[in-house]
């Protein structure tokens, strides 16, 4: 039988991403050059994440106040628990961004650093697993194949 490990996810540099991410034209646009499926532990975050860099591709901006009407819209494709929390956080960052100021920069350097631990810490589960599977080859092939992605290498 297999022991499912419980890890709490501080989520709050994720839910400061996504601010950025709806508010900010450039934030947006370098972050989603550097992220993937990988980098958010919180998947209804991820979810919201995807919207944003959806709405940028299509209208070259951050979605803004935009966000609620994609929200709205989506909402019909998801499940109920996750709508829930992404129609709460989305009202949470609403009342906590309301007339703070936003750097851009000090985001961005957090945010990469965030994404460069959650690859680290990714790549370690997957080896730990196949060690402990007695599966060693495999294991160093994990790390074998990390190598930094642009988001380590970035120079805005």
């Amino acid at each position: 039988m297999a022991l499912l490990k419980r890890r709490e996810v501080n989520t709050k540099i994720e839910e400061q991403v996504l601010t950025g991410m709806i508010v900010s034209d450039s934030f947006c646009r370098d972050i989603s050059k550097v992220i993937n499926k990988d980098s958010f532990a919180v998947p209804f975050v991820a979810r919201a994440v995807g919207w944003c860099q959806d709405y940028h591709k299509k209208y070259k901006q951050a979605p803004g106040m935009h966000i609620a009407d994609i929200f709205e819209v989506e909402k019909e494709k998801i499940d109920a628990d996750d709508s829930k929390a992404i129609s709460t956080l989305l009202a949470k960052l609403s009342n906590e961004s309301e007339g703070q100021e936003f750097n851009e920069d000090y985001l961005r350097d957090r945010a990469l650093e965030h994404f460069h631990k959650r690859q680290i810490t990714i790549a370690h589960e997957k080896s730990s697993a196949l060690i402990n599977l007695g599966r060693f080859e495999e294991a160093e092939k994990v790390w074998e194949s990390y190598k930094k992605t642009p988001l380590m290498t970035a120079k805005w």
